[in-house]
C-alpha cells in the first residue's frame, strides 16, 4: 500500500483547486477533493466521494462544526485504507482547504506524505472567499477552526482563515514539502509546474499547463468589505505581519478609497434578496426592505 500521498494545502480561494487539477494530470496518480460536482469543477479527478466524507466515517470530527480531529493512529489507519482502497495503487493527490485545519495530525498520521503549500495575495484570498464581484449574493468560505468560528465578523473569520494556513505551514514545514504561489503558478505556470512535478516525482502530462489561468480583478470589494466592517485595524494587525514577510500589500491597494458605488450596487442587490444578509450593515435598510416586501 503506497504511503508517499501528495496533500494541497492552502487557505480556501488559493487557487488549490487549479493546482490540483494540474497536478490530478499527471501519470499514475489518483486524485481526491471536497467538491460534489466533480464533472465541473475538478473533471481530473475519477474517485466520487467528497474528501470530507471519508474523514466524517473514519475519524469523525468531535468539534464539529469545527473540522479539527484528534489523532488517533486506528482511526488514520481505516482513513488511509478508504483512500487507498480507491487508488488502484496509483499516487494520492489530496485536495481540501479544509486540511489546513487537520495539518498536523496529518503530517503526526502520514509522515511520508509531501505537503505542497500554495499561498495567494491576502487580499485576493478574502475578496474570493466573500465571491468577489457576487460578494453578498455568495455564501462566504472560511476555514471552520474553532479560533475562527468564535468571530462573529465574517471579515475577521476572513482574515484568521489566510492568516491560520501560513502559521499552520509554518509550524508544520518538513524538508520533503514544497511551497508555491498562485502568482508564480499563473505568470509562469509551465516553469512553476515543471518545478513542483520535479520535487514531487511526477511525470507532468503536457497540457497540465494550461490549467493555471490569471483571473484579473481588481480589489475593489476587499476594500469595501474593509471599509465596513467593525474592526478594520484588527483585521490589518493580523494580516500584516504576514503579508510582509512574504511579499504581499499589506491593505488592499488603494485602502480606503471610495467605495459608495460598490455599496449602492450591494443595496440593491441585498433588496432583491430578501432572505440574505447583507454584505455589512447599512443603517436603517431593514425597516425599509421590512416595508417594501413585507
Amino acid at each position: 500500500m503506497r504511503d508517499d500521498h501528495i496533500f494541497i494545502m492552502g487557505a480556501p480561494r488559493s487557487g488549490t483547486e487549479m493546482l490540483a487539477r494540474a497536478l490530478g494530470r499527471s501519470l499514475g496518480t489518483y486524485l481526491i477533493t471536497e467538491h460534489k460536482n466533480k464533472a465541473r469543477f475538478v473533471p481530473e479527478e475519477k474517485n466520487e466521494i467528497p474528501e470530507l466524507v471519508f474523514w466524517r466515517k473514519a475519524v469523525g470530527f468531535p468539534r464539529e462544526p469545527a473540522l479539527e480531529v484528534d489523532y488517533d493512529p486506528d482511526k488514520f489507519r481505516m482513513l488511509d485504507n478508504m483512500w487507498t482502497s480507491r487508488a488502484g495503487g496509483c499516487r494520492l493527490i489530496i485536495k481540501n482547504p479544509s486540511n489546513v485545519v487537520r495539518a498536523t495530525e496529518i503530517r503526526r498520521g502520514f509522515p511520508r506524505a509531501t505537503f505542497v503549500w500554495l499561498i495567494r495575495n491576502p487580499w485576493s484570498v478574502l475578496q474570493s472567499m466573500f465571491g468577489g464581484p457576487a460578494a453578498g449574493l455568495k455564501e462566504p468560505f472560511f476555514l471552520r477552526a474553532q479560533n475562527i468560528l468564535a468571530c462573529e465578523d465574517s471579515v475577521l473569520r476572513a482574515a484568521k482563515s489566510w492568516v491560520l494556513s501560513i502559521e499552520k505551514m509554518e509550524e508544520n514545514w518538513s524538508p520533503q514539502d514544497i511551497t508555491t504561489t498562485y502568482e508564480r503558478l499563473t505568470e509562469f505556470p509551465e516553469t512553476e509546474l515543471k518545478r513542483l512535478a520535479e520535487h514531487l516525482k511526477l511525470t507532468l502530462n503536457p497540457d497540465a499547463t494550461a490549467v493555471p489561468r490569471k483571473v484579473q480583478r481588481n480589489l475593489t470589494v476587499a476594500r469595501y468589505l474593509l471599509n465596513r466592517c467593525p474592526n478594520p485595524d484588527l483585521v490589518l494587525s493580523i494580516i500584516r505581519p504576514h503579508a510582509f514577510r512574504y511579499g504581499y500589500p499589506e491593505t488592499p491597494p488603494g485602502f480606503p478609497g471610495d467605495t459608495i458605488l460598490l455599496a449602492g450596487r450591494y443595496l440593491l442587490a441585498w433588496l432583491r434578496q430578501r432572505k440574505r444578509k447583507p454584505p455589512y450593515g447599512f443603517p436603517r435598510l431593514e425597516a425599509i426592505r421590512s416595508r417594501m416586501f413585507g
